[in-house]
């Protein structure tokens, strides 16, 4: 697995499995692995065994496999409800950035005194909005969002300030209408765009439900999402060399958007039913942020 990731490591990987002792493993987002892991038991103890990945994180957090090493792992809490915490030694929970240093990143962000402080203000009053900004990527959707509606008016009256978003879904949606306001001018642009809308909210909705955040060529291929350059990297990141390119949403809780905004794009009722009888299978939280974006969905339209 090291030598896939780092293969000039070849020649010294003997020497340095040697000292496990020395060595940290840091695995993010166990929320998002695809595989179904059990820390009740492990079956590793030589570095060369062939297994899937699942097993040899459980191996060495467990310590059958090169005892004494350290591993630091990160999860969303939904997912560790589902887990035995017992093996670790220690659990810690990030509370998120405390009120100072928010304050902090929209007056960084903002460089504009006036618009920083209304839109921290305007922020601070809606509980919903400011609980959303302990992660710091949430900071920067808040920002960028409210930067765009500030941009579209000349001046900030009381009745722009009435109309910006009160919750994370109407704050996804104006993000995304606003990014294609600069897309979709015409009609075939608008048409692009909601084929755009709908090949990736599918791709998302199939990443959500499989643990998968990571996409590839076949992905887009298979979902068939075409790599509009400028549309398409509005939402999307890549990474990598040709031809081993990766695709990730420039959020996951975007791409759960996707996910949800789907089904009111391209509404078929049986299709949305298999989806909840599908999300709400699932007891490990993959789909409860999908879930929510549903919910707030209906609350816009309906």
């Amino acid at each position: 697995m090291i030598l896939q990731q780092y293969p000039h490591l070849e020649g010294q990987i003997g020497d340095i499995l040697l000292e496990p002792e020395r060595l940290l493993f840091i695995f993010d987002s166990l929320d998002e692995s695809i595989y179904q892991i059990d820390f009740r038991s492990s079956t590793l103890f030589k570095p060369n065994q062939r297994t899937h990945f699942g097993e040899i994180v459980v191996s060495l957090v467990r310590q059958s496999l090169l005892k004494g090493c350290s591993v630091l792992m990160t999860s969303r809490p939904t997912r560790l409800g589902s887990v035995n915490t017992d093996v670790f030694q220690r659990i810690v929970e990030i509370m998120g950035i405390l009120h100072e240093d928010r304050r902090t990143f929209f007056n960084n962000f903002f460089g504009n005194e006036e618009w920083s402080e209304k839109a921290f203000h305007y922020v601070q009053e809606n509980d919903t909005l400011y609980t959303f900004c302990y992660i710091p990527a949430y900071c920067w959707i808040i920002c960028t969002v409210l930067s765009m509606c500030f941009k579209a008016q000349p001046t900030i009256t009381d009745q722009l300030m009435t109309s910006l978003p009160k919750t994370v879904t109407q704050l996804f949606v104006t993000f995304v209408s606003n990014i294609l306001a600069n897309h979709s001018q015409n009609t075939d642009g608008a048409h692009t765009a909601r084929e755009l809308l709908t090949s990736m909210g599918r791709m998302a909705e199939h990443g959500v439900m499989n643990h998968m955040i990571v996409f590839d060529e076949r992905h887009l291929e298979s979902f068939s999402v075409r790599n509009d350059k400028h549309l398409f990297s509005s939402f999307l990141m890549e990474s990598g060399q040709p031809p081993d390119v990766d695709y990730t949403f420039l959020h996951l809780t975007l791409q759960e958007f996707f996910a949800a905004l789907v089904h009111f794009i391209d509404y078929n009722a049986d299709r949305l039913q298999e989806t909840l009888d599908e999300a709400e299978s699932y007891k490990d939280g993959r789909a409860k942020i999908f879930l929510r974006f549903l919910c707030g969905f209906l609350r816009l339209f309906y």
